[in-house]
């Protein structure tokens, strides 16, 4: 909020100011100061344009001139006065009588500072004769320095302007040509990624194709369903010297045969919309018992419960009458990541080999309960590292949304700053061509058409008339 200056300026007492200064805002009051400033300038100018005793003569008339007309205005009041109080008492008109001479005295009064205002202008004229040359030198050397330098930090900032343009420019430039380049990047990306959709949805539609063209029956059904599982145990378990398919093994049980660092495994993939009836549990745990060269069985279903198997996170443990391990999971379609969850359930089958083993060289009920305990120990472990597995993949996602929101903003604001820059620019010169057509050719009036730092306001006070 700028700040506003007054000023107090003594008037004679008969002058009216125009009542329209009453509501002038302080910007118009500086114009009516600044204009009677100049017409000042004016008259002593042309003041100076006489010699010494012409400015003295016409000073000295001025204000006989000015007096005679006060000492007028006086007698004429004292004469209205008189006429009005000849009716009255003697009383009255002495009083009035002493007041007209009252007045009288005040004229005579007024005559003699009229000698005191000659006695002062003989010592004004005494002063500027006085004056010497080398003093009217200096300050109009003192003008003309203030002007050179003036307009040297003019050309300074037109300069440092010029200089700052360049560098906006080129920043803008170097912006563009990187966003160029990372949306051709980018573009190269996104194309890049969509023809390998594109060749993933041919090879899809192909084999869409090809199922569709075979006959729906449950066999071939089946048949597909042990393929693609088939294919997932080789990236979860494989490709490593200890691990084999054992699928061509005459009248083998189960869907799938692997045998993994010695362990054999026997793998049952069922795929029902429902929950996987008991009637199939019990067929392979009876396969499982009857093959008694299997390590662990691993029932997995794709889409529902198992019957008798419901536990939280779609994962129970038992074991058969003989010791064996029998791994159940449910709902194995609703993970996201199959590989790493069945590379887990691996890592799981290991540990257990590890304890199955510990527990054959124990005897005694504690060590069975102890197995229990790190079966248990097992699962939870297996529980907390599936959450985790979730944790990290919508962390993944959340970076990868905070990295291209970071990189939008970045390019608003690039925006931003170079609009805002020339903004400013085009203020800036405005401002500059508007002081000089004010100014118009005289160089002090440009450097006293900076820009204010406060409003200066003008009060005009007259004393008051005594009654």
């Amino acid at each position: 909020m700028s700040a506003t200056k007054q000023l107090v300026l003594d008037l004679p007492f008969d002058f009216n100011p125009d009542k329209i200064l009453e509501t002038a805002t302080p910007d118009q009051c500086a114009i009516v100061l600044t204009t009677g400033c100049e017409a000042l300038h004016a008259l002593l100018n042309k003041k100076n344009e006489l010699s010494n005793e012409e400015a003295y003569k016409q000073a000295k008339t001025e204000e006989a001139e000015r007096w005679s007309r006060e000492k007028t205005r006086l007698e004429e009041d004292a004469k209205r006065e008189r006429e009005k109080l000849e009716n009255t008492n003697a009383d009255q008109v002495k009083q009035l009588e002493d007041k007209v001479n009252a007045l009288q005295n005040k004229i005579r009064s007024l005559e003699s500072s009229i000698e005191g205002k000659d006695v002062l202008l003989k010592n004004v004229n005494t002063q500027l004769n006085e004056l010497s040359a080398s003093e009217i030198k200096k300050i109009n050397d003192a003008r003309t320095q203030t002007r050179s330098e003036t307009f040297e930090e003019i050309n300074k900032l037109k300069d440092d302007l010029k200089t700052a343009n360049s560098k906006l420019e080129k920043a803008t430039e170097d912006r563009l040509e990187a966003e160029k380049i990372h949306n051709k990047n980018l573009k190269t990306e996104v194309e890049k990624v969509r023809k390998e959709l594109e060749d993933k949805n041919n090879v899809l539609q192909s084999q869409l194709l090809s199922l569709t063209g075979r006959q729906a029956t449950s066999a071939t059904k089946g048949k597909d369903n042990e393929d693609a599982f088939a294919a997932l145990l080789d990236k979860a378990f494989g490709p490593t010297q200890l691990y084999k398919r054992l699928d061509n093994i005459e009248n083998k049980p189960g869907d799938h045969i692997i045998e993994w660092e010695g362990t054999k495994i026997m793998i049952e993939n069922k795929k029902y919309a429902k929950r996987v009836p008991s009637n199939e549990v019990d067929k392979a745990i009876r396969d499982f018992e009857t093959n008694v060269d299997c390590n662990v069985l691993m029932f997995v279903s794709e889409d529902s419960t198992i019957t008798g198997h419901e536990r939280p996170g779609d994962l129970d443990i038992t074991h058969t009458t003989d010791g064996r391990t029998a791994i159940w999971i449910g709902n194995f379609s609703s993970n996201e990541d199959k590989i790493t969850y069945l590379q887990m359930i691996a890592q799981f089958i290991r540990e257990l080999g590890v304890l199955q083993a510990k527990v054959k060289q124990l005897e005694g009920g504690e060590a069975l309960k102890n197995y229990k305990i790190s079966i248990d120990d097992l699962l939870l472990c297996f529980k907390n590292t599936e959450e985790d597995l979730d944790k990290f993949l919508n962390l993944q996602d959340e970076c990868e949304r905070q990295q291209k929101e970071a990189w939008d903003k970045l390019r608003d604001g690039i925006t931003s700053v170079a609009t805002s820059f020339k903004i400013r620019q085009a203020d800036a010169i405005g401002m500059k061509n508007n002081n000089y057509t004010i100014c118009g050719a005289n160089p002090d009036a440009t450097v006293a058409n900076d820009t204010p730092t406060h409003t200066t306001r003008v009060i005009m006070r007259r004393p008051m008339r005594k009654r």
